[in-house]
């Protein structure tokens, strides 16, 4: 009996830890969030900060910093933005699945009404995405630091957009 018990409870060890392996790994970096037939990393980098995205990667912080409470209207715009140019966010949580999820976020009151009202805005079908621009990627945060300026997606020509 005792030799079961020390089975069962070293099997379940094993099967917690190994499922635990992936269970608190952080959020994907933006970047890899979107995915677009052929975009080299570099090139949806690119797309990303010229679609407003400050910074490639999931930081809260970068948001605020660079658009104030209003951030999540501006980064829906910037969803909007990745979809006109044919990105897809793989884990279907695209500008319409994040738009649910703020009507339903409205109901919690965490949000000012300005944030409302600018989120509602930014959900609305006939409010055009942010048009991308080369010039708001070159002075993004991002490429404002002296260790991703060397990057290509930093550099004012284009970005190509072939896997490598």
């Amino acid at each position: 009996m005792i030799l079961l018990a020390l089975r069962v409870s070293l099997f379940s060890s094993i099967f917690l830890l190994s499922g635990c392996r992936s269970a608190f790994q952080p959020p994907p970096e933006s970047f890899e969030r979107w995915k677009k037939d052929g975009a080299s990393v570099q090139y949806v980098i690119a797309a990303l900060l010229e679609c407003g995205y400050p910074w490639p990667g999931p930081t809260v912080d970068q948001w605020i910093a660079v658009y104030g409470p209003n951030w999540e209207a501006n980064k829906l715009l910037a969803m909007k933005c990745m979809e006109s140019k044919g990105f897809v966010e793989k884990y279907d949580y695209g500008s319409i699945a994040a738009c649910r999820y703020y009507s339903y976020a409205k109901t919690q009151k965490y949000q000012t009404e300005e944030q409302n009202l600018a989120i509602a805005k930014a959900c609305h079908p006939d409010t055009p995405p942010t048009v991308p621009s080369v010039e708001r990627r070159l002075s993004s945060r991002y490429c404002k630091t002296e260790w991703a300026s060397k990057f290509s997606e930093c550099q004012p020509a284009v970005v190509p957009s072939v896997k490598k």
